[in-house]
């Protein structure tokens, strides 16, 4: 079994959570569910989100999880410096650091996409670029994969971004990747607007515009 971790805050959009249920679906649909999940937060206990709602969470520690997910919030909100922290020293901890949305902004923040080609929101990318400029923005992608870490463009796209885990290059990393992709990618990439509009959601097309970054090993 994986450990998946979800990072809340307080204000983080519940559209985040859209996320969670490609994982969802594949303990559903893989034998053994093959995936823990858990919501951490700085101070753990009960995060108030951007409706209201409250989320149970677990306080940061040093345990390791095979992929930590940063979502994001309606608006991006500056990071408390105890976020920053644990951000700024998960590659070392976690096989795979991704973010969702304007979950961006906090990876940009705790310096890890420094370098790397990213997304975010069309809405928000031009933002990010300004605030971060060493940050690669491809604004243009449903999500982006450089290296060991991730990003999405909006909310329903981190759907895409999880679905691309279970179809990713290591066919024996994700258990029971070809029936999550036979029943749950079709509905997904179904939806959505023209493929290539300018909003940058060819969400009819993802795995032909949506290609890893290869990267060289650091």
């Amino acid at each position: 079994m994986r450990d998946i971790a979800f990072v809340v805050y307080p204000g983080y959009s519940v559209m985040a959570l859209a996320v969670v249920t490609a994982f969802e679906v594949a303990n559903m649909l893989a034998e053994g569910a093959p995936y823990d999940l858990h919501f951490v937060s700085e101070t753990g206990g009960a995060i108030k989100t951007s409706s209201g709602m409250r989320l149970e969470s677990e306080a940061f520690t040093a345990m390791s999880f095979d992929t930590l997910v940063v979502g994001g919030s309606t608006v991006p909100i500056p990071s408390t410096p105890g976020l920053i922290a644990f951000m700024r020293d998960a590659p070392k901890r976690h096989r795979r650091v991704a973010a969702v949305c304007t979950g961006a902004f906090v990876l940009a923040e705790a310096g890890l996409l420094d370098g790397r080609h990213a997304t975010t929101h069309w809405l928000h990318a031009r933002n990010l670029q300004r605030q971060f400029p060493k940050v690669k923005m491809d604004e243009d992608r449903i999500f982006v994969n450089d290296g060991p870490i991730w990003t999405s463009a909006g909310m329903t796209a981190g759907i895409d971004l999880g679905l691309e885990h279970f179809r990713g290059a290591d066919e024996n990393v994700d258990g029971g990747r070809h029936r999550v992709d036979r029943d749950c990618s079709h509905p997904v990439l179904a939806v959505g607007g023209p493929p290539h509009d300018h909003h940058g959601a060819p969400e009819l097309e993802t795995v032909a515009v949506a290609q890893p970054i290869s990267t060289p090993t650091r």
